[in-house]
């Protein structure tokens, strides 16, 4: 059962780890569409 646990425990980080990659991805192509180019 612990080892479950763990596997879980790990798809759930692996889960986060990705999607607040992609969150920083996105915010940081909205930034850059948004800030002038001359930056």
């Amino acid at each position: 059962m612990i080892t479950l646990v763990l596997a879980d425990l790990a798809i759930v980080a692996v889960g986060l780890a990705v999607g607040a990659a992609l969150a920083l991805f996105v915010v940081d192509a909205v930034r850059q569409m948004n800030l002038p180019a001359d930056r």
